[in-house]
């Protein structure tokens, strides 16, 4: 009974992965470029790149190393952040620019803005963003077991979690940590803020 209640389970889940799967789908080929003076685009400095929008909405695909479509994430103008229902997350990134192919350095962030700003910086490595803090270690350790041989770069956003499972992910994944500046700029939480600091003349390390 124990065995067959967890194949229902996991039948569920799978299937709910599906729909997600293909809600994302139709939400991703039915938006439109995104207007770059949306204005969470606009506030953080960021391009459109492969951003794109349904109302007021920012798209971003959400895929897995085998550039399967697992969903979308949504960014509302004020910078709230949502995943499609019953997405399978583990795993799976927002692609900052290109995605990743196991030929150049593989930078993981938290946020997609964090690793716009991160593609920016390092133009030769592949930028990607793993979601959130808690699935960091997920995505390095799909990257380590598809790529054995590349180089992990685990960048975490500067607060206690944060850093906490960049260091996890690193050492499960046999990575690199990006630490945060030496000064971090008033009011920055990651690279993205960084970077924008800099650009207004903010000193920082």
């Amino acid at each position: 009974r124990i065995e067959q209640d967890r194949a229902r389970a996991q039948a569920e889940t799978e299937r709910r992965h599906r729909e997600a799967a293909k809600r994302g789908k139709w939400a991703w080929e039915h938006a439109k470029p995104a207007s770059p003076s949306h204005e969470y685009l606009q506030r953080k400095r960021l391009a459109p790149g492969i951003a794109r929008q349904r109302g007021a909405s920012l798209v971003l695909p959400v895929v897995d190393f085998t550039g399967h479509l697992r969903g979308v994430q949504y960014i509302q103008p004020d910078g709230q952040k949502r995943f499609i229902g019953g997405m399978a997350k583990a795993g799976a990134y927002i692609p900052a620019a290109t995605r990743p192919d196991g030929t150049r350095p593989l930078w993981i962030a938290e946020g997609w803005g964090t690793a716009c700003a991160l593609q920016a910086m390092r133009p030769e490595a592949c930028c990607i963003a793993g979601l959130d803090a808690g699935n960091l270690l997920s995505v390095a350790l799909e990257a380590r077991k598809r790529w054995p041989n590349v180089s992990l770069v685990i960048a975490g956003d500067f607060d206690a979690v944060g850093q906490s499972k960049a260091h996890d992910a690193a050492i499960a994944a046999r990575a690199r940590i990006l630490p945060p500046p030496a000064e971090i700029p008033e009011g920055a939480t990651d690279w993205l803020d960084v970077r924008n600091a800099k650009r207004q003349g903010v000193a920082h390390a």
